[in-house]
């Protein structure tokens, strides 16, 4: 039990580290222009991350708790294919295919807004497992 505690507890500083260092790291990198796009889609993201996915990662806490054993699997299979379909549409908005990105990004580099709808595919894919630890706790 103690040696879960510190991997959560190691990973939620090294996610929070990361929150805090990011940007600071990008407004020294970017442009003006770039890092407000940057901000935009990332504003974006995020709305669409919570508002979309209806927070079923964090409600997976709850649920898991208060299911059969047997059920279990299946519901965090059915969290985390409706997060990995959540993501692909988010991915497709983002991505080259809609002028959403053309609009954020400057668009010479085809390879930065694929980057980004892939990171955004797995951003909100993966949201289910920092809680699956604490929802088979």
């Amino acid at each position: 039990m103690r040696r879960t505690a510190a991997l959560l507890g190691l990973s939620h500083a090294v996610e929070y580290s990361a929150q805090l260092l990011l940007p600071v790291l990008l407004v020294r990198l970017l442009s003006p222009e770039d890092f407000g796009g940057y901000r935009l889609a990332w504003l974006l993201a995020t709305s669409a991350a919570t508002l979309l996915t209806l927070n079923i990662a964090h409600s997976l806490v709850y649920q898991v708790a208060r299911v059969a054993a047997s059920q279990r699997a299946a519901l965090l299979g059915n969290a985390v294919v409706t997060l990995l379909l959540v993501g692909l549409l988010a991915a497709v908005a983002v991505s080259p295919w809609t002028g959403l990105s053309g609009a954020l990004f400057d668009t010479s580099s085809h390879a930065t807004l694929w980057f980004a709808a892939l990171f955004v595919l797995g951003w909100v894919a993966s949201q289910p497992y920092d809680h699956v630890a604490l929802a088979a706790g």
